[in-house]
C-alpha cells in the first residue's frame, strides 16, 4: 500500500470514529434508564382482547376503557399508548359499521398521542357524516399535532355549523383563546375568553342545571376567568389579572358548594358514596396558581401559602366533618406545625394552562415553603432555568462516570480533527504532485464529512445547556429508576436532558428539593418533617433522596407525606373524636385466592404475602385470612370493627384485589370504600402499588384517600410493588417497633433503615410511607 493510500485510509478510519467517539474508544456504554408512566391500560384486569370474534358491545367496552385510562389523568405510559394504538388498529381492521365508532377510535388516538392516526380517523368519521359539533375530537388531534391553524379552522367551523346549540358556543371559545394562548397573541386570547364569558352570561338560563353535580356555569366560568387572568398577567396586567383570579375563586366557591350540596343529596344521588371517584376529585382550577404568583411576585409569601394550599383535599374535609371551606389561613397552618410537633415542608410546582393534553405541564419554577412547630415560615423560590449550568454539568460528570476513562481525553481532539485532515492533505499533495488534484479534493470532501458531526455535536451541547431542567420529567424519571424501568419506555422528549442511572437521579432530585432548605430542617432524626408534595413530586421516593455525603435523606429524618396541610388537620380531628375501639380485634389478610379480570387471565398468587401474613398476624394476636376464604365480602364485614387493617395483597391506586365468589369478581374499588365506617386506628396496604393514583389538587389520589375519608387517620402504602419476600421482613419489623412503644412514622422508619442494611438497593425498602398521624 502506497503511503497516500495508508494516509486515506488512516484518515477514514478516524472519520468512522468521530461518528461515535465514546463508543469506539470506550468499552463501557451507558445505560440510561428512563421514566414510565403507570401502565394503567395495559395492567387492566378488565381489558378485553380484540379479536375477530370479538362484538359490538365488547369493542364499546374496550374504546370506554380507553377513555378512561385519561380520567385516571396520570400520564399515560408508552407501553399504555403502544398497547392503545395496538388495540385500535385491530378495531379498525374489522371495518365494523358502529355508529360514532371514528370519533371513539380518535379519541383513542388522541390519548395515545398518536396525532396523525387521530386525524385520519377524525377525518374518517366527519367522511361518515358524524356531526361536527364543539366536542368532537379533530381541534384535539390538529391541536396535539402543533398544526394551530387547522385546529383554529375547524373551531370557526363549529362555532357557524347549524348542528350546534349556541348555548354551547362558550366551549368554542374558550379552546380558541387556548390555541392564542399557545401561540403567544395573548390580545387574541383576551378576545376569545370575553367571548366564552359573554356566550355563558346570554345563555344562562339554558345552561343552568341546579341538580347537576357542577354547574355548568360557575365551573365554566371559573375556567375561562382564570386563563383571562394568566392571559393578562402576561401582558403585564396585575391588578386586571388579580380581579379575574378572584372572580374565579368566588365561581369555584359557588360551584363547589351545589357539588357537595347535589352529591350527598339522597334523593338526587342515592348512592352518592358509592360513585366512581372522578366526581370526587375536587379540582379547584389554576387561579389559585395564579394568584400565589401574583403573591410571590409582591413578596407575600405567607399569604401566597393560603392559596397554594387552596381546594386541596376539600373533598375529604367534607366527608369527614362536613367542612365546606376549601380554604385554610396562615394562622391555622402554623397551629398544624405546632399540634403536629413537626416541620412542614410544602412544595408547588406552578402549573402550565394547559387543556387538550391531559399530561400536566409545568413551568420551570418551583416553590417552597418551610413551617417551623414555632411558626416561623420561610419561603424559597428554585428557578430551574438558572440551576441549568448546574444541572448541565451534573450530566457531563455523570457521563463520564460511566464511560471509560481513556475517552475523557478524546473528545478534546474532535475539533482539530479537519485540521490535521487539511495538513496531511498538503503535506501529501507536495509529495505526490502528479496526484496533487486527487489529494485535495479527497481531502476537502473528508474534511467536510469530518465536519458535519462536529458542528452537530456542539450544537447539541449547547442545546442541553439552554434546556430548562423539566422537574415533572425529572420526577418520573427517578421514580422509573427506582422501580427497574429502561429508557426504552419513554420518548426522547422525557428522557433527553433527564438523569442518567439512580445515583444521579436521587443526587439530583436531593439537590434542588433539600439543599435549598436542609439547614431548615430539624438536626434530631427522631423530630419529623412532614412533607406535602406536589402533581409529579408525588411520585418521588423522598426517603430515598441522597446528599453529597451520600446519605439518605431518611437516615437523617423521621419522614411523612400528607396531600394538603388540610389533611394533617383533619386527620388530627378525627383520631380526636373518633370513639376508642374496646374490640382489640385486628384484621390480616394475605395472598387471597386472586380473581380474574375481563382478559380471563388470574392474577399472580403471593406466597410471600401469606407468610407475612401468618408471621404479623402472631404479632397482633389475631388469625391470618388467606387463599379462598378471604373473599370481598367477608373482609368487608370484617374491616368496620378492626383496630388495625393489614392486607398484603394485589392493588392499583383505584381497586384491591381479594377472592371471588359467585358473581362477585373479587375487587374491591374505591368507591365502595368510601362507604365505609372504620373504626381502625391504621390500615396498612402490602405489598400493593397503591401510593400513586390521580395527580389533582386534591394531591395524589391512590387508595389512601377513601381509607382515610372512611374514618382510618393513618394508612401505609407504597408507590410501587416492592418485593414480596423484602416486604414481610419490612412489615414485621414495622410492627415489633409499635410494640416497642415508637409511633407510626419512627416505627416506619427504623424498619426502613433495618431492611435497608440487608437489601441495600431502595427498590427494596423506600417505596412505603405514611399517609395522616403518626
Amino acid at each position: 500500500m502506497k503511503l497516500y493510500q495508508l494516509t486515506t485510509t488512516v484518515i477514514i478510519t478516524l472519520v468512522s470514529i468521530i461518528g461515535n467517539p465514546l463508543e469506539s474508544f470506550s468499552q463501557k456504554k451507558s445505560f440510561i434508564p428512563s421514566a414510565l408512566a403507570q401502565n394503567s391500560w395495559v395492567d387492566n384486569p378488565y381489558r378485553i382482547e380484540v379479536t375477530e370474534k370479538i362484538s359490538d358491545r365488547e369493542i364499546d367496552r374496550v374504546l370506554i376503557g380507553i377513555q378512561n385510562t385519561r380520567a385516571y389523568n396520570t400520564p399515560i405510559s408508552e407501553a399504555d399508548k403502544t398497547a392503545i394504538i395496538e388495540d385500535l388498529e385491530k378495531i379498525e381492521a374489522l371495518k365494523k359499521n358502529i355508529r360514532g365508532i371514528n370519533s371513539h377510535i380518535c379519541q383513542g388516538y388522541n390519548i395515545a398521542e398518536a396525532w396523525e392516526k387521530a386525524i385520519k380517523a377524525c377525518e374518517r368519521s366527519l367522511r361518515k357524516g358524524d356531526v361536527l359539533d364543539i366536542f368532537h375530537p379533530i381541534y384535539e388531534a390538529y391541536f396535539g399535532a402543533k398544526k394551530y391553524n387547522k385546529a383554529i379552522n375547524y373551531l370557526k367551523k363549529s362555532l357557524n355549523a347549524r348542528s350546534n346549540s349556541h348555548q354551547h358556543s362558550y366551549v368554542s371559545y374558550q379552546r380558541l383563546g387556548l390555541i392564542y394562548f399557545q401561540l403567544g397573541n395573548y390580545t387574541g386570547a383576551i378576545r376569545q375568553y370575553q367571548k366564552a364569558i359573554e356566550s355563558i352570561e346570554k345563555y344562562q338560563d339554558e345552561l343552568t342545571c341546579k341538580t347537576c353535580i357542577y354547574d355548568p356555569v360557575t365551573s365554566s366560568l371559573s375556567i375561562i376567568n382564570s386563563r383571562l387572568g394568566f392571559s393578562l398577567l402576561q401582558q403585564g396586567k396585575i391588578d386586571a389579572a388579580e380581579k379575574k383570579f378572584f372572580e374565579a375563586m368566588e365561581n369555584d366557591k359557588k360551584s363547589w358548594n351545589q357539588t357537595i350540596v347535589n352529591l350527598f343529596n339522597p334523593e338526587i344521588y342515592p348512592n352518592s358514596r358509592g360513585l366512581w371517584d372522578g366526581f370526587l376529585v375536587g379540582e379547584t382550577g389554576i387561579f389559585s396558581n395564579g394568584l400565589a404568583e401574583l403573591r410571590i411576585q409582591q413578596k407575600k409569601y405567607t399569604e401566597a401559602l393560603e392559596f397554594a394550599e387552596y381546594g386541596r383535599t376539600r373533598i375529604l374535609s367534607y366527608l369527614i366533618n362536613k367542612n365546606k371551606e376549601s380554604s385554610i389561613t396562615v394562622d391555622e397552618i402554623k397551629a398544624i406545625a405546632k399540634q403536629q410537633n413537626a416541620t412542614l415542608v410544602k412544595y408547588s410546582m406552578p402549573r402550565s394552562i394547559n387543556d387538550f393534553d391531559m399530561n400536566q405541564t409545568y413551568e420551570p419554577q418551583l416553590y417552597i415553603w418551610v413551617v417551623q412547630p414555632t411558626g416561623k415560615v420561610d419561603f424559597a423560590n428554585i428557578n430551574l432555568s438558572s440551576v441549568n449550568s448546574k444541572y448541565s454539568r451534573l450530566l457531563s460528570n455523570n457521563h463520564s462516570s460511566t464511560t471509560d476513562k481513556n475517552s475523557n481525553s478524546f473528545p478534546n481532539l474532535i475539533p482539530f480533527i479537519p485540521l490535521l485532515i487539511f495538513i496531511t492533505g498538503i503535506f501529501l499533495s507536495l509529495k505526490f504532485p502528479h496526484q496533487r488534484k486527487l489529494i485535495l479534493m479527497s481531502s476537502s470532501f473528508i474534511i467536510f464529512v469530518t465536519t458535519i458531526p462536529i458542528i452537530n455535536n456542539q450544537t447539541t451541547t449547547s442545546s442541553n445547556q439552554n434546556s430548562e431542567v423539566s422537574l415533572a420529567n425529572l420526577s418520573r424519571n427517578t421514580f422509573a429508576n427506582i422501580r427497574g424501568n429502561t429508557r426504552n419506555d419513554l420518548p426522547e422528549s422525557v428522557t433527553e436532558g433527564n438523569c442518567q442511572n439512580e445515583d444521579h437521579c436521587l443526587g439530583l432530585m436531593h439537590r434542588i428539593l433539600i439543599e435549598p432548605i436542609a439547614e431548615l430542617l430539624p438536626k434530631n432524626p427522631e423530630e419529623e418533617v412532614i412533607i406535602i408534595p406536589d402533581g409529579e413530586l408525588f411520585r418521588v421516593p423522598f426517603a430515598v433522596l441522597k446528599g453529597s455525603d451520600n446519605q439518605y435523606l431518611i437516615e437523617k429524618h423521621t419522614l411523612r407525606i400528607s396531600p394538603s396541610i388540610q389533611l394533617l388537620q383533619i386527620t388530627q380531628q378525627q383520631k380526636a373524636q373518633k370513639t376508642p375501639n374496646l374490640s382489640n380485634q385486628n384484621l390480616v389478610v394475605g395472598n387471597p385466592l386472586m380473581p380474574r379480570g375481563n382478559n380471563g387471565k388470574r392474577l399472580s398468587a403471593l406466597p410471600d404475602a401469606e407468610k407475612e401474613a401468618k408471621a404479623i398476624a402472631q404479632l397482633l394476636n389475631t388469625i391470618p385470612i388467606t387463599g379462598r376464604r378471604a373473599t370481598k365480602s367477608r373482609i368487608t364485614r370484617l374491616m368496620s370493627n378492626a383496630n388495625i387493617i393489614h392486607l398484603a395483597t394485589h392493588g392499583t391506586p383505584f381497586s384491591l384485589a381479594f377472592a371471588p365468589l359467585g358473581k362477585d369478581q373479587g375487587f374491591l374499588g374505591e368507591g365502595e370504600i368510601y362507604k365505609f365506617n372504620l373504626a381502625a386506628d391504621l390500615v396498612v396496604l402490602s405489598p400493593c402499588e397503591t401510593g400513586l393514583g390521580e395527580i389533582t389538587t386534591d394531591g395524589v389520589v391512590g387508595i389512601a384517600r377513601p381509607f382515610v375519608g372512611a374514618g382510618a387517620p393513618s394508612v401505609v402504602i407504597s408507590l410501587w410493588q416492592v418485593p414480596d419476600s423484602t416486604t414481610s421482613e419490612l412489615m414485621i419489623d414495622f410492627y415489633k417497633n409499635l410494640q416497642a412503644g415508637q409511633n407510626k412514622a419512627q416505627a416506619l422508619r427504623q424498619a426502613m433503615l433495618t431492611t435497608m442494611k440487608k437489601y441495600p438497593e431502595p427498590v427494596n425498602w423506600a417505596g412505603f410511607f405514611l399517609v395522616g398521624e403518626s
